[in-house]
């Protein structure tokens, strides 16, 4: 590393990314006195600084840095300069310091390491079978970090003070835990409580729950970003027991299980299998081999389960100790966001037991759910293992952004710069328990990333989305309202670092239009900022408007309406509420003309016998997908130009679908090529017209990978690039960070 004069230099250099939590200070130390190099490092609120002195070039010192990055470190820039020599005698960790621009970014939780692993079931080990084991490499990050920069003060693991051998552990740097800021033992760290109606249960808590669970007992356990309840997943009655308890009566469970568990219920992928072991350690949506072992109730009319390993040592604990899946979702009543705070009473309201402990999570973090589509991640939901790591948007923006998300599967992004830092999932925020979720976490946020002031509130469109009124805690913002499914579009593209001309396709449930109706299956065209609506589906109405989402029967009716069909099975079975509804819609009255493709779905998932309702968002069109099998030809579509743009009309297909004779599985995979098919029509038009070779699909329906695959591989092959989502979800859980580049960029 001689600098080539051989004088000694000294350098400041300033490295920026996810540098903080990861042991990347610790790294720099043994770089340094390897390379017998001279000088500090610290960190700051902007990243970590580094000052080398001696007989060395900045560059040849990054270098050998960016070659051995601990296993959670992202650098996501690198600067230096030179300064006058000092005369450093040694090489430092320094306190951290605080500057006024944050630039760190906040590491999300990581699940367990293989080296922890191995301690963890060591009985010569002293961390042996202690559910809190962590180290540089795994742990809580996010959810117990109060402040930057990220050291133990500024955590939740503040109260628990070291004993000597974790502060020695802390302080060696030959040590995996120097530095490490959650670093504990059971002498000095976090204890487990096992509580029952009657109060805390002594004994073994790990062994007591597991039986609790073998003997078909609710339990609810503290997770690293919230609560869950758990059951056996092999049991019938205890899953029924849970859905009763939580009201959540068809909406798929997750599951948790060892990977060789799971090797024996799904196949999958390489590409899955990483997924799955990946630090992030997401749910991952799999195919099971036979529906042998899990409960039938577990994801009732899902072609799919949703598995993910134990990512904590308390979970991993728990699963070896026995030995089978079980159900664990998100412990919240149904619509409210997941309970992280220690209301244990309030627990005990669904659970039988509750396994907790006395480290404080100081910000919730739901699991995120991930499906792989060609061989690469497709994300459903962001959360837990992904933030609040920011998307790198292709503009840099000078002010500081908020962009307070939709109202179903809300996230929101703030916008510092480049960087776009999506939050975790919050939920739905039309109840007031789901809005002030938002509202504690978008004050986090400005906390955590010290924004003294925010300039714009990018806010939906919609009228009657609740957190539009987060822009009122902001009185000196410029507020901007942003089109629901230009956001999906936008943010597709920025996730891409793009900003040129693209054909955009949207398809969704709801998003309001400019015109006032409700939209959901939209066509677009030209750069980012000025996106044009070039097309939609056929206009059909919607009536009673929201309660024809979940009473999708009324919406078939209108289907029905449209192709002259007034079917006498409708009035045997809702008699009164059938006469009243057919009124309305022949009279356009207490209703909204809609272009949704969602609602498409959910017609034709009515009429094919499919779904009687959708008692959870996207179940009817979820069914749909899962009955349908391969079989050839499709219905009839046809498209027209109405003078604004061209109109994709499917009623012919429902109308050919109503007639065809065959089996309903292939019905409704006939019904998914026809759309996809009138999908790439109006493409091919709009390419005709503008020359826009490149696609950008987004919307949650397009979380139909029986869809999406149809309509990628028919755009391919005509010569399209196709762009979907990898880094955010297409469904309104990325909606957000769309609003933030559009909102940005006016």
């Amino acid at each position: 590393m001689s600098d080539k004069n051989g004088q000694t230099r000294r350098f400041r250099i300033y490295f920026y990314g996810a540098v903080q939590g990861v042991g990347f200070r610790p790294t720099i130390y043994r770089l340094a006195k390897s390379l017998g190099v001279k000088g500090s490092v610290r960190n700051t609120t902007e990243g970590v600084i580094v000052e080398i002195e001696g007989d060395v070039h900045a560059e040849e010192f990054v270098d050998h840095v960016k070659s051995n990055l601990p296993p959670l470190a992202k650098l996501t820039g690198v600067e230096w300069h030179e300064l006058e020599p000092v005369g450093y005698v040694d090489f430092i960790i320094e306190k951290s310091s605080h500057g006024n621009e944050v630039q760190a970014l906040v590491l999300p939780d990581a699940a367990i390491c293989e080296d922890c692993k191995r301690e963890l079931f060591d009985p010569s080990d002293r961390r042996y079978r202690y559910p809190f084991i962590n180290c540089t490499n795994c742990g809580p990050r996010f959810t117990i970090i109060k402040a930057l920069p990220y050291d133990r003060p500024n955590t939740t693991m503040a109260v628990f003070k070291m004993c000597p051998e974790c502060e020695a552990e802390y302080h060696d740097p030959s040590s995996r835990r120097f530095h490490a800021q959650p670093n504990c033992c059971a002498v000095c760290g976090p204890r487990l409580l096992l509580i029952g109606p009657e109060g805390e249960v002594e004994g073994d808590q790990i062994k007591l729950t597991a039986k609790a669970i073998l003997e078909g007992k609710v339990v609810a356990i503290k997770g690293l970003g919230g609560y869950h309840f758990a059951c056996d997943a092999t049991n019938d009655e205890a899953v029924k027991k849970l859905r009763m308890r939580k009201r959540r009566y068809n909406k798929p469970f997750a599951l948790m299980a060892r990977m060789e568990d799971i090797e024996r219920i799904c196949r999958f992928s390489e590409c899955e299998r990483a997924l799955l072991q990946s630090t992030a350690a997401p749910i991952v949506l799999l195919e099971p081999e036979s529906d042998g072992m899990i409960s039938q109730f577990v994801a009732p009319g899902q072609k799919k389960l949703g598995f993910m390993i134990p990512y904590t040592p308390l979970h991993l604990l728990l699963m070896e100790e026995l030995k089978r899946p079980i159900v664990l979702t998100s412990a919240n009543p149904t619509g409210e966001p997941i309970i992280f705070r220690d209301e244990i009473n309030r627990l005990l309201k669904f659970a039988d037991l509750v396994l907790t402990h006395n480290r404080d999570i100081y910000i919730r973090a739901d699991d995120s759910v991930d499906m792989v589509f060609r061989g690469a991640r497709y994300p459903l939901r962001r959360s837990r293992g992904y933030a609040p790591l920011p998307v790198r948007l292709p503009i840099d923006f000078r002010r500081t952004l908020l962009a307070v998300g939709p109202m179903m599967r809300t996230t929101f992004t703030l916008l510092i710069g480049r960087n776009a830092f999506l939050s975790q999932h919050i939920g739905d925020t039309d109840t007031l328990a789901g809005l002030q979720a938002e509202i504690e976490a978008v004050n986090h946020f400005i906390n955590l990333f010290q924004v003294s002031k925010v300039d714009v509130v990018a806010i939906d469109k919609h009228p009657l989305y609740p957190n539009r009124s987060i822009a009122d805690e902001f009185p000196d913002a410029e507020v901007i309202e942003v089109q629901h499914h230009r956001a999906h579009i936008a943010g597709v593209m920025a996730e891409h670092g793009l900003t040129g001309e693209v054909i955009g396709v949207a398809m969704d449930g709801t998003g309001y239009g400019d015109d006032g109706a409700v939209w959901g299956g939209e066509f677009f065209a030209g750069e980012i900022h000025d996106l044009k609506r070039v097309g939609h589906l056929r206009y059909v109405f919607l009536p009673g408007g929201d309660s024809s989402i979940r009473h999708i029967w009324k919406f078939a009716l209108s289907i029905l309406y449209e192709l002259g069909e007034e079917p006498s099975m409708f009035e045997k079975k809702f008699g009164n509420d059938y006469r009243m509804l057919l009124g309305a819609i022949k009279n356009r009255f207490a209703g909204v003309m809609t272009s949704s493709a969602g609602r498409l779905f959910d017609a034709a998932s009515y009429l094919l016998g499919v779904c009687e309702e959708n008692t959870f968002d996207g179940e009817a069109p979820m069914r749909l997908e899962a009955a349908a099998v391969p079989a050839d030809g499709r219905y009839g579509f046809e498209v027209h130009d109405d003078g604004n743009g061209y109109v994709l009309d499917m009623l012919p297909a429902f109308r050919e679908m109503l007639q065809d004779g065959e089996d309903v599985s292939f019905r409704a995979f006939k019904f998914h090529r026809t759309l996809a098919d009138g999908i790439v029509e109006v493409v091919r038009r709009i390419e005709a017209d503008t020359g826009i070779k490149r696609v950008a699909l987004s919307g949650g329906v397009f979380q139909n990978l029986t869809l999406l695959k149809m309509v990628v591989s028919s755009l391919e092959r005509r010569g399209f690039d196709v762009l979907i989502h990898r880094e955010v979800p297409p469904n309104d859980g990325g909606l957000s960070l769309g609003m933030a580049m559009l909102a940005a960029m006016q």
